[in-house]
């Protein structure tokens, strides 16, 4: 059964065991949930079988996974290194018996890379550390319905998105993806922060725009056309048309705003 997404008022952490030996997760369950008894924190743990799972809705909402990559000699990253395609945000505990792989743990992001058996004192350490950013994860998480799944999105890697028909162009810092869901779904499920609406059409990334340093910022563009996107309107348009848009929405400073535009595009 998948966790939800919306949690409002449950204090409960969402932990998933992922290990493919039904005894050995068994164990690691069970000292997770000896944590949860003596710091009197709320833990809901799930066993998964660890394989196979990955891109399905049983992976969904999880607050943390525990999840083992190299066991008895068979080498099982990839695993990890798929979930974190579909969840960038939540806390990742990779499990082995051999220290191989653990520098690769530094690429996902891992919380921990714990020797197998783990100890007591292990997980009390991790899930320590863990539990301490679970509320930072939920509220960064946007997930977004893509082909078949559900993937995880870290919002503050975000820059907007835009609605397209019935679905939703998300721009990234680094990709570019169609989201089956509406903007207006977004908002009514609160996955608006840290997004601010700037056309019925397109929520932007504030923080993203204030990194900038200006009240606008270029977040795409093609051969002819711009897509120019400030704290007040947005505007696709041609070079001289968003200058003139942006002119008429409040830019008064005429000639030093157009050496900022033209330096923006790199011609002066």
């Amino acid at each position: 059964m998948c966790p939800s997404f919306e949690r409002p008022g449950s204090l409960a952490v969402q932990i998933a065991v992922a290990m493919p030996d039904q005894r050995d997760r068994g164990v690691l369950a069970e000292q997770i949930r000896t944590y949860g008894t003596r710091r009197h924190v709320e833990l809901q743990v799930n066993e998964l079988s660890g394989l196979g799972q990955t891109l399905t809705e049983d992976w969904c909402g999880y607050d943390i996974v525990f999840l083992t990559v190299c066991a008895q000699g068979q080498d099982s990253f990839w695993v990890a290194e798929a979930f974190r395609r579909v969840d960038e945000c939540a806390g990742l505990v990779l499990i082995a018996d051999t220290d191989k792989r653990a520098l690769s743990g530094y690429e996902l992001h891992a919380l921990g890379y714990l020797l197998w058996p783990t100890s007591q004192q292990s997980i009390d350490r991790t899930l320590e550390q863990a539990l301490s950013r679970v509320e930072r994860q939920r509220k960064r998480r946007v997930p977004l319905p893509l082909q078949g799944y559900t993937r995880c999105c870290d919002g503050n890697a975000i820059l907007y998105m835009r609605q397209e028909a019935d679905r939703v162009r998300v721009q990234t810092s680094e990709r570019s993806f169609l989201a089956s869901c509406s903007l207006d779904g977004l908002r009514r499920t609160g996955h608006g922060n840290p997004f601010v609406p700037v056309s019925d059409a397109c929520l932007v990334n504030l923080s993203y725009v204030r990194q900038t340093g200006k009240d606008w910022v270029q977040l795409g563009c093609g051969d002819n056309w711009h897509i120019i996107l400030s704290l007040s309107g947005e505007y696709r348009a041609s070079f001289t048309e968003a200058l003139m848009a942006l002119y008429q929405d409040g830019v008064r400073n005429t000639v030093l705003h157009t050496l900022r535009l033209l330096e923006f595009w790199g011609t002066v």
